[in-house]
């Protein structure tokens, strides 16, 4: 893998064949891009291809509107994507000292090949560059790879939510990161 940092706004990955992470093995260029107000109608698509209970557009509009709200999404160069489709995005809130991992959703036929990772680095690094000291998420029991995903950036399980989930009632795993410690590019 190589990367490729041209501003503040975007990174660029590529992905050479045979990265454990991939099961195939295609060259393809990535960019993780800072989100805005307008891309709360392809958050909301994507949302709504990942999850049983998605943010609306209108729920992202409002979420830009505050300042707390982030999101980093990624767009591939050189696919038939439209330029506003998203392969997959990152949503977090910041406080002073704090960042939490709101979603992280990437498009199923982009699974497994170290976008969730991308999406994951980047904003964590955009956290510890504005001094947030601690990361926190909850992701479901049995949500197996996001679980494995967080671990290997040094997320540590804190907790327990019984019956979290409202569309299944499953419970959540609370899942804390000391900033000072975090592997941006495990």
């Amino acid at each position: 893998m190589f990367v490729h940092i041209f501003d503040q706004r975007f990174i660029i990955f590529t992905w050479f064949g045979n990265d454990r992470m991939m099961h195939d093995s295609p060259k393809r260029a990535v960019r993780c891009v800072r989100l805005a107000t307008e891309d709360a109608p392809a958050l909301s698509s994507l949302e709504s291809r990942c999850f049983a209970l998605p943010w609306t557009e209108q729920a992202f509009a409002e979420a830009f509107a505050g300042k707390t709200f982030h999101a980093f999404g990624i767009r591939e160069t050189a696919s038939p994507l439209s330029p506003r489709e998203l392969a997959g995005y990152i949503a977090v809130y910041h406080t002073p000292d704090e960042v939490e991992i709101l979603n992280i959703a990437v498009r199923e036929d982009r699974r497994r090949h170290g976008y969730g990772r991308l999406l994951m680095a980047t904003a964590l690094q955009d956290a510890k560059e504005t001094g947030i000291l601690r990361g926190v998420l909850e992701v479901r029991i049995s949500n197996a790879p996001a679980i494995h995903l967080y671990e290997s950036f040094g997320f540590r399980q804190a907790g327990k939510r019984r019956g979290y989930y409202q569309d299944t009632g499953e419970d959540a795993l609370i899942y804390t990161l000391d900033m000072g410690q975090t592997r941006t590019n495990p």
